[in-house]
């Protein structure tokens, strides 16, 4: 990872109030550059099947969110 993507990774980090980090997905399908979230969903059911794989648990590491969207919009 080079310097300019671990500075984009770092803007993006949120911290919970309990202290941990976390990335929104759809804040990380934008910095990758794609142009469309549902192109990017792929890429998040392959990282929670590696998460399974590895044997830990995918629901304390990914946690699903909706966002509002505004009438009309």
């Amino acid at each position: 990872m080079t310097n300019n993507t671990s500075i984009v990774f770092q803007k993006l980090r949120k911290m919970s109030e309990s202290g941990h980090e976390y990335w929104l997905a759809r804040n990380l399908s934008d910095a990758l550059e794609y142009t469309s979230f549902r192109n990017f969903e792929p890429v998040l059911t392959k990282a929670k099947e590696a998460c399974k794989n590895s044997g830990m648990p995918v629901d304390k590491h990914f946690v699903e969110i909706s966002d509002e969207v505004a009438v009309g919009s």
